[in-house]
């Protein structure tokens, strides 16, 4: 998939990332707070049917070094913290990664 149609897709989804460094490919970044907000409502069944929003999500977690810390929030009609602020480290990486893989677009829409 071409870089560009994956950005647009992200910016689709609402998926935001707010931290403080910029991210290359294949950059590690250090030391940062991140905050992951993902669109899990009815509506994004059609918008990204492959859900590629996980493997985004996944492919810039990885590229996170332990001391950085990562929050994921879900949306639909309501917010929910799918992860709260969490130290990335070997330990807690794959439960992180597991809870993007739990999260669905069986919520509610948008208005």
């Amino acid at each position: 998939m071409p870089r560009n149609h994956l950005v647009n897709i992200l910016v689709c989804l609402g998926l935001l990332v707010i931290s403080g460094a910029s991210l290359a490919a294949a950059e590690v970044v250090e030391g940062v707070d991140t905050r992951i907000l993902i669109d899990i409502s009815g509506s994004m069944k059609k918008n990204d049917p492959q859900f590629l929003a996980s493997k985004a999500v996944h492919e810039f977690l990885s590229s996170l070094d332990d001391s950085s810390r990562v929050a994921v929030i879900i949306f639909d009609q309501s917010v929910r913290v799918a992860v709260p602020l969490t130290q990335m480290s070997d330990e807690t990486r794959p439960d992180i990664l597991k809870s993007i893989e739990k999260i669905d677009y069986k919520g509610l829409y948008t208005d």
